[in-house]
Order: C-alpha cells, then structure tokens, then sequence
C-alpha cells in the first residue's frame, strides 16, 4: 500500500510540473491577473496608455481592447508593445467592469519586465515549447511578405511565432484557431494587434 501511495505522489508531482499545468497558473501581468473587472480592478492596477480602440465582438458577447503601441489618441504604450484585452461579457454602460478574460501582448519588451509569465517576447520557438508544452494546434496567417504562426500549446495558453522567434503570446479564454470561422472573431484581433497596432520588428 505504501508502494502504491508512493507512486500516487509521484505521478501527481509530475503532472503538476509539466508545462501544460502552466495554463493553471496565477500570472500577474503589470500587476493585475485575469477575472479581475476591467475597469475597477484590472486597468487600475496596469500602466497602459489610453486604450486606442473598444469594440464588441461575438455579436457583444465579448468585447476587444487595444493598447497600442503605435501613437493613437496619444502616445503608444513604451517599449513598442501593443496589449490586447478581451473582456466577458462585453463592456458596456450597464456593464463597465466585465471581468478580462483574455490579455495579448505582441512585439517589444514592456512585459518582459513587469510579467511572471515563463516566456518573453523575443525567445526561440525550441524554448517557449520547453516552458509552455508541445505546440497542439497552429495555422499559419501571411499578410504580404510577412508571415506568423498561430500555435495553441493548450487551451488557455499561445504563442504568434514569426521566423523561429516569439512575437506574441496569448493567455486566456480564446476559441479554437480557426481564420476561416467568421462567428469569432478573436484571432482576427489578435492579428490585428500584431500588424496593425504594432511596428514591424526588424
């Protein structure tokens, strides 16, 4: 029985240190975690510029928030990253402080500095795979000479890689990667975020 309960322990001590138990981790990002209400809690807490843009998708079930890194409405966030938000429900008068759900961050260093999360922007692919698991899902988005992969290590946890290297990485609540599927509308703001709101890296 010892034996057996011994081995117990032991298999539980290897499944909560695989990579794929990272999805379970509390992360802080600039000092605020995800299921705190957006305005009351989770915006309070971070350092970000003025939102450049708000809108709901899903048909208002979600609502999308883009931090940019280039100027709008103001100077763009430091350190040349764009921060993406998703909330659930969606934002709304009757409802300013859904809880955030979902963050993205994309290009630049500023979480590299103000994040627990195990991987950065700017590491190889061979290491966010070491730290986040085997990649389960991807497809890949080209938008002129430019290409990135969006790849799921699990349900809750992303990376955007370009050309051997992490260029973004996603945490939360998102759908399957999917481009084609018009009824969710995240990874098409995730994209947005990395080539629209933030400059291209060299």
């Amino acid at each position: 029985m010892k034996t057996i309960k011994n081995l117990l322990l032991l298999a539980v001590f290897f499944a909560i240190s695989t990579p794929a138990a990272l999805a379970q981790a509390d992360w802080t990002f600039d000092g605020a975690k995800l299921g705190q209400g957006f305005s009351d809690e989770f915006i309070r807490k971070t350092h970000f510029v003025q939102p450049c843009d708000m809108d709901p998708i899903n048909e208002g079930a979600r609502s999308v928030v883009f931090f940019s890194a280039k100027p709008c409405r103001g100077p763009g966030m430091t350190e040349g990253t764009t921060i993406v938000l998703f909330t659930s429900p969606a934002l709304s008068r009757e409802n300013p402080n859904p809880a955030v759900t979902t963050i993205a961050w994309m290009g630049g260093t500023y979480m590299n500095s103000r994040s627990d999360f195990p991987v950065q922007i700017g590491a190889t692919e061979a290491d966010a795979i070491a730290k986040l698991g085997e990649i389960k899902d991807s497809q890949v988005f080209r938008k002129g000479t430019r290409s990135v992969t969006l790849a799921a290590h699990s349900d809750t946890v992303y990376s955007l890689i370009s050309n051997g290297k992490i260029v973004g990485l996603v945490v939360g609540e998102m759908p399957k990667i999917d481009l084609e599927d018009e009824s969710h509308e995240e990874w098409q703001a995730v994209l947005a975020g990395l080539f629209q709101f933030t400059p291209a890296q060299p």
